[in-house]
């Protein structure tokens, strides 16, 4: 039994590194070239003169560690954190992008195998110490091998960084204002 268990394991690995970055080439094939480009004009595009007042003097984009399976999810153990983080005066915490996806987009999310994501993470609810919770950490780890691959990391990176982007855009962050922006990762966050 253990070694069927070690031997499906071991399958789920090579497949998880095989196909890990599919995704951030078929977004990259299909509109990241495009969107790369627009979001850079937007950022090269200066101001139409409209200052809008924020009511924040900082902001701090909140990237989860791999144990995240979307965007709005924040495993236990890092909640402490990002409670103190908010508990900050005149600073915005955003905490809802997920950074391994280059779409923002959670593994229970419109995803061909939500189905099996949605159980994996029912079962790890129920059970944190199963093996389920390790399949949504080698998952997103798989993805911190693409983001630092050399071939498909720029794809990759620069779909993050335009999901960051627009997640400080949602909260009302403009790009002139000079409002410092921190980046704060947990694990491979």
């Amino acid at each position: 039994m253990l070694t069927v268990l070690l031997i499906g394991l071991l399958v789920f690995i090579l497949l998880a590194l095989t196909v890990a970055p599919l995704e951030a080439l078929g977004w990259w094939s299909a509109k990241g070239a495009e969107e790369a480009a627009q979001t850079v004009q937007e950022i090269l595009t200066p101001d139409d003169g409209i200052d809008t007042p924020e009511p924040y003097e900082h902001y701090s984009v909140y990237l989860s560690g791999i144990g995240a399976i979307d965007g709005h999810s924040i495993p236990p153990e890092e909640l402490p954190l990002v409670e103190a983080l908010e508990a900050l005066p005149k600073t915005c915490v955003i905490r809802d992008v997920f950074p391994y996806s280059v779409t923002n987009q959670g593994l229970t999310g419109q995803r061909a195998l939500s189905w099996l994501w949605r159980r994996i993470e029912k079962s790890r609810l129920s059970k944190p110490e199963a093996l389920a919770g390790m399949l949504v950490n080698a998952r997103n780890a798989m993805q911190l091998f693409v983001s630092s691959d050399r071939r498909y990391g720029p794809a990759y990176n620069l779909g993050t960084a335009r999901e960051v982007l627009q997640a400080l855009r949602r909260r009302g962050y403009q790009l002139d204002n000079g409002k410092p922006v921190t980046l704060i990762g947990w694990s491979g966050g």
